[in-house]
């Protein structure tokens, strides 16, 4: 059995708290950390990150951890094996955290019963979101968190959001029927302006403005290579070219990045661990060479097998995982 519960919009909601975003600045990746480290503290440790110990199992989309173009439809669900009452937090990129629930007048998650929460589309900020969910057999309202807010969907700010997290924390923390909780991450990034990948100003403005008060912003660079090879395609070096002409940028020029090679799962971890040096360096040499950037600028880094975007063992989630990563050095 579904329902569907009304629509919110992060687009609504990015425009709600648009005036405190400028005071945030680049204090928000602190701010940010701050709430995420406390909200961490109530995940439950399993195996499956999106299950709790309550028989709670929370999705995004199609539960795929597909990257999420700007302007992607995003759609939660929630499923519980008991009744619980739920409580779900949504914390953006940019530090601002978001009580979705529990509604004013509470949210009930009925056994067996999936609830589904629209949440519009991915837009900015670019980066790293993730959404919070306990499963609590009494109700958590929003009084003993400390929200007075009885909007459908409390904006919280900085404090009051560190001392929302802190609130839920504790009582996760002395039981009372509320199970350690679910987490599920939203990775948004800009949206192609064709198959061919980014564009330059895309890139500019990905790094420049989009995530300014993201701790350590990456980009998910369409750079793939066959199996068990270091070798840049021509197809590669077509998205490579926007990345040097983006590195060009005066806006830019100053930045120093990390270049992170990923492989898939296959083979001996030591042999992926060379390789994704190796294709880390192939594309760092490929900026070097043809767009004269500073060797100083790029650090080339290789993580192996150990970092895979999806997975599975199927050919697409293969392709995948064997790829590399632009990142800021802040």
């Amino acid at each position: 059995m579904k329902r569907t519960s009304n629509r919110f919009s992060v687009t609504v909601i990015l425009i709600a708290v648009a005036c405190v975003v400028f005071v945030v600045g680049t204090a928000g990746a602190a701010s940010r950390d701050d709430v995420l480290e406390v909200l961490q503290s109530i995940v439950a440790t399993t195996d499956d990150p999106g299950s709790a110990n309550s028989g709670l199992k929370v999705w995004a989309n199609e539960g795929d951890n597909l990257p999420l173009e700007e302007g992607s439809p995003i759609a939660f669900h929630f499923q519980s094996q008991e009744d619980v009452h739920l409580t779900a937090m949504y914390l953006d990129a940019d530090g601002q955290l978001v009580l979705l629930y529990p509604a004013p007048n509470g949210t009930m998650l009925n056994g067996n019963e999936q609830l589904d929460l629209e949440a519009g589309g991915a837009t900015t900020p670019y980066g790293l979101e993730s959404l919070f969910v306990v499963g609590s057999k009494t109700p958590i309202t929003r009084k003993a968190l400390g929200i007075d807010s009885q909007d459908a969907y409390a904006v919280l700010s900085h404090d009051e959001a560190v001392a929302a997290a802190q609130k839920l924390r504790d009582i996760v923390a002395q039981g009372g029927g509320a199970a350690p909780g679910a987490r599920v991450d939203l990775h948004i990034i800009p949206a192609r302006s064709s198959a061919n990948g980014y564009t330059r100003g895309g890139i500019v403005q990905y790094f420049t403005e989009a995530t300014r008060s993201v701790h350590r912003p990456k980009l998910e660079l369409e750079i793939n290579f066959e199996t068990g090879s270091s070798e840049l395609a021509s197809d590669v070096r077509n998205d490579l070219d926007v990345v040097g002409q983006a590195l060009q940028d005066e806006r830019l020029s100053e930045k120093r990045f990390k270049l992170v090679g990923h492989t898939d799962q296959r083979g001996d971890a030591d042999y992926n661990m060379q390789l994704s040096e190796s294709r880390a360096e192939s594309a760092r040499q490929y900026l070097i060479e043809k767009y004269e950037i500073d060797p100083d600028r790029i650090d080339p880094i290789g993580m192996g097998e150990s970092k895979p975007m999806m997975t599975g063992t199927d050919a697409n989630t293969m392709r995948r995982n064997r790829r590399v990563e632009l990142e800021l050095v802040r």
